[in-house]
């Protein structure tokens, strides 16, 4: 069963990632090829149609997916600007804020832009508003600012804002000159609205109010970021620490927040509801701690942002308390399905996205991992305090593990790393999030609204300060990032390595070996891939490489930097800059010629028409000679601002 929501998955991964739109021609020959397969399956023998009938099967599906996508992406009204726009007045209501300090981002659900008509009005902008700010969400507000175009992607591979933004009908980003000011209007469009804007009032006062409760404490900031959703109040240095030490996963409410806050929840119903005696005789009371469990994520759902990763954990957390009403197994790769069929149906674009597959392939390693142990005796003998805390020991250290390297191919594809110390510092901090931060942050979350939280929240605060100092320590990975460091994994070798994760999770364990040869390719494949020591964007940011290191010359044009190069540090160029790249070889460059020149006697010439390239290049080094690849255009796509005139 768990082919099918996998290729329809592939499907969509397949559309959002095509370079440019498919046509309806395209689309009439697949169907058609499809179709006649399958009728040159259905004439085959009995015996000889099961395999390819159902690859025929699983090819459709894939199909499915990828028409899916193409209608939902079609049929999606979102509006962004298509050139930036100075000085406009833009009215709507506060929907969301997030930041904290000096810089304070506001979503804004827009009601009018002066001088624009209506039909090219983006739905909401997000607006950054320098100093304090005492509106609230739900506020009718007028800003005087500068809006442009989501950024897209600079370079092939980088994170896709503008396609992100294109679906969450975000249609423009800005600043604002001097403040917003309230505006005359007060009733919200419609019901529906105003409960959202009541729900991210809620939210954000709820992130402060955890906040603040202990000020030289930095884990009060870390508690309203995993208890809200909200990390304006967590510093840049925490979260950069977090993110160095392979923790990063506990700012984003997954399946580990969402799974630990049903457990503790329906622990404690449980053992409540078994104290009253003519309920727990009448009533099976583990199925009503279900039920209040249900309950509990639900709100959590509500108050935390529901991101991606979030729905997932929620629909599955959900659909498995609902198999254990129903005395169904809790654990099992139904519930996976199920809610990968529901976050697909519903976000089909969510799939590109580093939450999406992160979260998905670390439950179903899990899952894969854990189901033998489930279904036989238990490996340690629990009984007694030493027996459960072996137990405890080893299912930490095999969900680290597991974890670890289920995610590892996306976050060497996606964020050009991987955190060296990770396992460790999962195996040292985990038992602290287990033990003591999740059952205090569950008793601050009951107490919240009666105003008794002080003791539990000042404890749970204590609890994450040591977390924080613990990703600090790990942080450092000692030069372990740089031994180890062989660039950005190939696409195709992350296709590979997905491959092999996928097939062993559904086969298990008879086809381990062949799952460990598809990655074993993927690594030499990896290894053996040149990489290029100098890239140009197309729109002004030049990047070389000197050895593991990427330094970015100021070409004179200012912009956003790539994603994927956010950690590089600046060098500014006035006439020519020389740079060591490799070990033998010092590349000279001016932007004003545009000459690359070897100072071993080889040269190649960038002419003024590559600098003037929309897409960019990058040069690769073969030899003593050196070979420039033009970057493919990939910004013909409905969320581009090209759409639809690059369509011809």
């Amino acid at each position: 069963m768990l082919w099918v929501p996998i290729c329809v998955v592939i499907g969509a991964l397949v559309y959002y990632s095509w370079r440019s739109e498919p046509s309806v021609t395209w689309l009439t020959i697949c169907v058609a090829a499809l179709a006649g397969a399958a009728l040159l399956v259905a004439r085959l023998p009995s015996k000889s149609r099961p395999l390819p009938g159902f690859l025929i099967f699983l090819a459709g599906v894939v199909l499915f997916g990828f028409l899916y996508s193409a209608f939902i992406t079609h049929t999606f009204r979102s509006t962004p600007v298509k050139a930036p726009i100075d000085r406009v007045m833009v009215e709507g209501w506060l929907e969301e804020m997030s930041g904290s300090g000096s810089s304070i981002r506001y979503l804004i659900d827009v009601q009018a832009v002066s001088g624009m008509p209506a039909s090219l009005t983006p739905e909401k902008v997000r607006l950054t508003v320098r100093g304090d700010s005492d509106l609230k969400p739900g506020r009718f507000i007028r800003c005087y600012a500068s809006l442009r175009p989501p950024p897209a992607a600079i370079l092939p591979g980088d994170y896709n804002f503008a396609q992100q933004a294109y679906f969450q009908k975000l249609g423009a980003v800005g600043f604002v000159y001097g403040r917003c000011n309230p505006g005359r209007l007060s009733s919200a469009p419609s019901f529906m609205n105003g409960l959202e804007y009541r729900i991210h009032a809620q939210r954000r006062s709820l992130a402060e109010r955890i906040s603040q409760t202990n000020h030289s404490s930095r884990g009060s900031a870390l508690a309203a970021a995993v208890m809200t959703g909200d990390r304006s109040f967590l510093s840049e240095k925490d979260e950069e620490n977090l993110q160095a030490s392979g923790l990063a996963h506990l700012l984003a409410i997954s399946g580990l927040h969402m799974g630990l806050a049903a457990g503790a929840f329906f622990f404690v119903l449980f053992r409540l509801l078994a104290l009253v005696e003519p309920l727990s005789l009448r009533f099976p009371v583990q199925k009503l701690a279900g039920v209040g469990a249900i309950l509990a994520i639900t709100v959590y759902l509500i108050f935390s942002g529901a991101s991606i990763s979030t729905q997932r954990a929620y629909v599955m957390l959900g659909v498995a308390l609902l198999f254990g009403l129903m005395d169904r197994p809790v654990v099992s790769f139904q519930a996976l399905a199920f809610a990968m069929f529901v976050v697909v149906l519903l976000s089909p674009w969510a799939v590109t996205t580093p939450g999406f597959q992160m979260s998905f392939a670390a439950t179903a390693a899990l899952i894969a991992a854990y189901r033998h142990r489930l279904k036989s005796e238990k490996f340690f003998n629990s009984s007694g305090l030493f027996g459960r805390f072996r137990e405890f020991a080893y299912g930490i250290f095999l969900t680290s593990w597991v974890a670890g390297l289920a995610t590892l191919p996306f976050a060497l594809y996606h964020f050009d790393r991987a955190a060296p110390l990770g396992f460790i510092a999962n195996l040292v901090v985990m038992p602290i999030v287990t033990i003591a931060s999740v059952p205090l942050a569950s008793i601050t979350a009951i107490l919240l609204p009666f105003g008794l939280e002080g003791p539990s929240l000042s404890l749970l605060a204590r609890s994450l300060d040591l977390v924080l100092g613990l990703a600090e320590f790990f942080a450092d990975d000692r030069g372990l990032a740089e031994l180890f460091s062989l660039g950005r994994i190939p696409l195709f070798s992350a296709i590979l390595a997905s491959a092999a994760l996928i097939i062993w999770i559904v086969h298990g364990k008879s086809y381990l070996f062949r799952a460990a040869i598809i990655s074993a390719i993927a690594i030499l494949i990896w290894v053996f891939t040149p990489h290029p020591f100098l890239v140009y964007d197309g729109v002004g940011h030049l990047f070389v490489r000197s050895n593991k290191h990427w330094m970015q010359i100021d070409t004179g044009v200012r912009g956003l930097d790539p994603l994927r190069y956010v950690d590089v540090p600046d060098m500014a160029c006035e006439t020519v800059c020389s740079v060591a790249v490799g070990k033998n070889t010092q590349v000279s460059y001016s932007p004003t010629l545009g000459d690359l020149v070897f100072q071993n006697g080889e040269n190649i010439t960038i002419l003024p028409s590559d600098m003037e390239s929309q897409t960019g290049f990058s040069v690769f080094a073969s030899g003593r000679d050196a070979e420039i690849r033009y970057h493919p255009d990939l910004n013909c796509r409905p969320w581009s601002l090209k759409w639809p005139d690059c369509r011809e």
